[in-house]
């Protein structure tokens, strides 16, 4: 009797524990898909993206600007500029690589590229958008927390994880405070990206200047040609900043200021409903001005390659 009791107990157990496990297994899976969600592009995935036998190669990267973040799939400006430039040089001939990622500040943005160059991965050309998020997304921005006590590092050092910065956000401002800030689809903006630009404009636009300077290094050392693209309506932080690295050696900047169009056209038609971020023809408007603006430089190397 006791020996039976012994067997149905273990048999219990067993199953007890195949339970516990499959639903931490469960868990897991639905964070790390959150956190795919989240994160975007990778390393490895944009060097799968090349093609071998495009003649040059665009690595598009950046924030929600350059993922497209609320329009439908394949009306980023990545996906744009891939269609301007097979009707100008062919199909295929020039390809676009996207490889937004939205919420990324301007450090994780440089480290995407430092990671996607040591994959292998040998653009001709690197688009970049960055400055937007770094107003609340401080993640590899160590000079902010200088002096920062214990629990503040151990809380930067999970800022990470986006799916933990998320539910960090949310915490703080509420579910959908964070929500705007992630996947802001609503006229109503978060008013804590307000105060961050107000308060931090000096050090943000310090910030900005030093990691784009850092990704013109890198470009530099793979024969690559760095290009700033600019914002519609880009913070004080971030246009002071563009400001000064137009003039910089090895960037080329791209100002998709009011689209390209003069300051009293209206522009309603190319925004989305929060009167921020661009719709579907305003990405269209921004992949237009890339093009002409790469123009020169594109013409001269295809032209070079040919016997």
């Amino acid at each position: 009797m006791i020996a039976g009791l012994t067997r149905r107990w273990h048999r219990r157990t067993r199953r007890w524990i195949k339970a516990v496990a499959l639903t931490a297994a469960l868990l897991l899976a639905a964070a790390a898909a959150g956190e795919c969600e989240l994160r975007g592009a990778s390393a490895l995935s944009l060097r799968w993206q090349a093609r071998r036998g495009a003649a040059a190669k665009l690595l598009c990267l950046g924030d929600s600007f350059t993922a497209g973040a609320g329009v439908a799939a394949g009306r980023s400006y990545p996906h744009q500029l891939q269609g301007l430039l097979d009707q100008r040089y062919g199909a295929g001939r020039v390809q676009a690589i996207d490889g937004g990622q939205a919420t990324a500040n301007s450090s994780e943005t440089l480290s995407l590229l430092d990671r996607t160059l040591r994959c292998g991965l040998r653009p001709d050309f690197v688009l970049v958008t960055a400055g937007a998020d770094n107003l609340w997304n401080w993640r590899l921005a160590t000079p902010m927390f200088r002096g920062a006590d214990s629990l503040e590092r151990l809380r930067r050092a999970t800022r990470g994880v986006r799916l933990l910065r998320f539910l960090d956000a949310a915490r703080e401002n509420g579910v959908l405070a964070a929500k705007k800030l992630y996947f802001p689809n609503d006229a109503n903006l978060n008013p804590l990206v307000a105060k961050l630009a107000l308060t931090n404009a000096d050090w943000l636009k310090a910030w900005l200047i030093d990691d784009v300077q850092a990704m013109a290094r890198l470009c530099e050392a793979v024969h690559a040609r760095l290009v700033l693209v600019g914002y519609p309506y880009p913070s004080p932080a971030v246009q002071g900043a563009q400001d000064i690295l137009r003039g910089e050696r090895g960037v080329l900047f791209v100002n998709a200021g009011n689209f390209g169009l003069p300051l009293d056209n209206d522009v309603r038609s190319l925004l989305q409903a929060d009167g921020v971020r661009p719709n579907a023809a305003g990405f269209a408007t921004v992949a237009r001005l890339v093009a002409d603006a790469l123009a020169p430089a594109l013409d001269e190397k295809l032209n070079a390659r040919r016997p």
